[in-house]
C-alpha cells in the first residue's frame, strides 16, 4: 500500500518533469527526496529514514525557491507543514 505522502512526492517529481526543471542540485534533492520516502514508507518503524526525509524536503523546498519554483517549494512546504511527516526530533 502506497501512501499520501509517498503519493504526493510523486505528484512533485512529475511536476517537476513536466515544467523542465534544469537545476542539477535541485534534481539530485529531488531524488533523494523520492529514494528516501520510499524507504520511509517500506521501513515505518526506522525513524531514521523519516527523519532524514523530513530534512531533504527541508532542503528541496529551499532550493524550489532559490531556482525560482515557487510552486513546487509551497508543495513541499505544505507536506512539511501539513501533518503528513512525523516531527524529526
Amino acid at each position: 500500500m502506497t501512501s499520501n505522502l509517498h503519493l504526493e512526492i510523486a505528484r512533485i517529481a512529475a511536476d517537476c518533469g513536466r515544467i523542465g526543471i534544469r537545476d542539477l542540485d535541485l534534481i539530485r534533492e529531488l531524488t533523494l527526496v523520492v529514494g528516501y520516502s520510499h524507504l520511509a514508507e517500506r521501513f515505518k518503524d526506522n525513524r531514521e529514514y523519516s527523519d532524514i526525509l523530513h530534512s531533504h524536503l527541508y532542503q528541496l523546498s529551499r532550493l524550489a525557491h532559490e531556482d525560482g519554483q515557487f510552486t513546487i517549494g509551497r508543495k513541499v512546504e505544505t507536506l512539511l507543514g501539513g501533518g503528513t511527516l512525523p516531527d524529526a526530533a
